[in-house]
């Protein structure tokens, strides 16, 4: 049987996938609407796909997978440095993995390490139990 500290964990892992999940979609969507329905250009599309997703994303990851406090500039700016520690890791592991692996290959693994990195920052440094 499993504690209620490992069904915690299950819990906000589980949660912080579907997040994910959803914070693809969003920022794939609003990628979409911005380049397609709007003409606007790929980059600024992206930063705003971005920006939105990250949003709701950092909106859904305190109140309901980890259920921390409430919002504080302090914890905005954990966010967003856990978001560019994650991202910057993503980045170089993409990086070499290419030298090494077709780029879908690259990127799946650069995205399971993003994953992992930006999951733990969030539960032990943005949202952590006080």
């Amino acid at each position: 049987m499993l504690s209620s500290e490992q069904r915690k964990l299950i819990f906000e892992l589980a949660g912080f996938v579907v997040v994910g999940l959803l914070n693809t979609a969003i920022g794939y969507g609003t990628f979409l609407v911005c380049l397609l329905l709007f003409g606007l250009n790929p980059y600024i599309s992206n930063v705003i796909g971005y920006l939105l997703a990250l949003s709701v994303a950092f909106i859904l990851y305190q109140r309901v997978v980890f259920k921390s406090g409430k919002l504080t500039a302090t914890s905005i700016v954990s966010y967003v440095v856990s978001f560019l520690v994650a991202f910057s890791i993503n980045q170089g592991i993409l990086y070499f993995a290419l030298k090494y692996f077709p780029a879908y290959l690259a990127q799946l693994c650069a995205m399971a390490a993003y994953t992992v990195v930006f999951f733990l920052l969030n539960k032990f440094f943005t949202f952590r139990e006080t």
